[in-house]
């Protein structure tokens, strides 16, 4: 097309009509895809996914379920999150086939695309499991792997007289939020910490994982679903041997459809009970920064059923978790192995904790070795150890790391050292990154390994140390070690 046709940067238009039916039967879309994908469906450069079944259209009836002027957030607290992180929340990224939208996080073209789009503005609709359960005498499980019935659903939304419209959002309350709240904080920060990983270890009820409720889902043309349960779908997902139907391998990678999590939905369902209707106008906008790698809510000031929900595409924020991001536990070791490697290196500790492909990057290393600043010092973990063990053999005094402070990430460690044992105190700082032994990153699966690290340091102490630098603080010519006069 010409020039003057093209959008502009960083825009991503709606499809200028209404998206076409495709029924069911027709899935995959894409032969080479994965099992009941959708990939085209928008366009070979689509970056909304089902978002684009929101048109304008959609929206403009969606305003109409704005009537009593009521609001409510979804938001959880998340002082739940800092039993693990206490200082900070991670966000870490995770992959997926374009043109599908990711689960926690976003690829930025994604992030950008909605934004541009106008946000998440629709209709939602609440199926509240739990006041179901109530009223049949079905036991609730929130903390066990069992599966709401579609069946139920169906019943569910028989006796609430909905009616889907394409480009709805359904909300499924399985009382999760609701179990978790009655929990001492003792039991809740146990849950935490050995179980809720954004389901795919944890045992939590959700949606029976089937292909029939993908079929539901598609032909009611539903743009996202959200939920309580911590992964909308019951877990861990695919079952205990993890081989089963995963209902987010077709809604976020084949249909790049949103699955929010973990939402508060105690106080929706209450005002929807008491208005006596189960659908409102649901509003959220995304942090229009293409650095961000996740989507981040922002609420919009719009009255909705009376409801304002701050909508997440997931918004619980990724935790740390046993096979995810570090703990302050796992931190704190990793820091004092990786000190002891320059302290009296054990060639066999450093054989398990370090990758093969190990590397150290020091600028100020490398310029007492006459090398350029941006080499890599040590290339790999045999000649890191070689380098470590000849220097630690020669007799040369041993480094003794002093920490004065320290902060880790998703996959980081950083800290501040002192060695004090010297003349003139060597300051520095190193990070290090960790990888799985299963692949790089902090999902790869398998032990933690240290498989990159870079360090900076004063080294015009060690060149005095070694007598081969003036005394600070005296000029380049003097003599005896006189002090110069400031």
């Amino acid at each position: 097309m010409s020039t003057k046709d093209q959008p502009p940067p960083n825009q991503h238009p709606r499809p200028p009509t209404e998206p076409s039916t495709i029924p069911f039967s027709s899935l995959p879309l894409d032969p080479t895809g994965p099992p009941g994908n959708a990939w085209g469906r928008f366009g070979p450069h689509d970056q909304l996914g089902t978002l684009n079944l929101i048109t304008p259209s959609v929206v403009a009836a969606a305003a109409g379920e704005v009537r009593s002027g009521v609001r409510v957030s979804l938001d959880w607290c998340t002082v739940i999150f800092l039993y693990l992180t206490p200082n900070t929340l991670n966000f870490p990224a995770q992959p997926s086939h374009p043109p599908a939208l990711l689960h926690a996080s976003l690829i930025p073209a994604a992030t950008i695309a909605i934004a541009q789009a106008g946000g998440i503005t629709t209709r939602g609709v609440l199926l509240d499991y739990v006041a179901f359960a109530g009223r049949h005498s079905i036991p609730l499980s929130p903390f066990t792997s069992t599966p709401i019935p579609l069946s139920h659903l169906h019943q569910l939304v028989t006796e609430y007289a909905i009616t889907f419209r394409p480009g709805d959002v359904l909300f499924i309350r399985s009382g999760f939020t609701q179990a978790y709240n009655t929990l001492c904080p003792d039991d809740q920060r146990i849950l935490v910490e050995t179980g809720l990983d954004g389901g795919d270890a944890g045992d939590f009820a959700g949606v029976e994982a089937t292909q029939d409720v993908c079929e539901w889902i598609w032909e009611h043309e539903i743009a996202a679903v959200a939920g309580d349960a911590p992964a909308w779908e019951v877990a861990p997902l695919g079952g205990r041997d993890r081989k089963g139907f995963r209902l987010h391998e077709w809604f976020l990678a084949g249909w790049g459809m949103p699955v929010g999590e973990m939402f508060d939905l105690e106080e929706l369902a209450g005002v929807c009970e008491q208005e006596g209707r189960w659908s409102f106008f649901v509003c959220s906008m995304p942090l229009k920064t293409p650095s961000l790698k996740m989507l981040k809510a922002l609420s919009l000031p719009l009255l909705l059923l009376g409801l304002l929900l701050p909508f997440t595409i997931n918004a619980a924020p990724e935790i740390e978790k046993r096979w995810g991001c570090l703990n302050d536990g796992e931190a704190s070791k990793f820091l004092q192995i990786y000190i002891s490697f320059f302290e009296k290196l054990d060639p066999k500790t450093a054989k398990k904790y370090l990758t093969p492909d190990f590397f150290e990057v020091s600028a100020s290393l490398n310029f007492l070795l006459g090398k350029l600043p941006d080499a890599q010092t040590y290339t790999s973990r045999s000649d890191f150890i070689t380098a470590q063990t000849t220097q630690q053999s020669s007799g040369a005094p041993a480094e003794k790391f002093t920490v004065l402070d320290t902060i880790h990430g998703c996959d980081t460690i950083w800290f501040r050292w002192v060695d004090n044992s010297k003349p003139v105190p060597l300051y520095g700082f190193d990070e290090f990154y960790l990888a799985r032994s299963g692949g790089h990153g902090p999902h790869g699966g398998g032990d933690w390994q240290i498989n990159k690290a870079y360090s900076e340091f004063n080294n015009a102490a060690v060149l005095y140390n070694a007598g081969l630098f003036p005394c600070p603080g005296t000029s380049p010519g003097g003599s005896n070690g006189t002090k110069a006069t400031r």
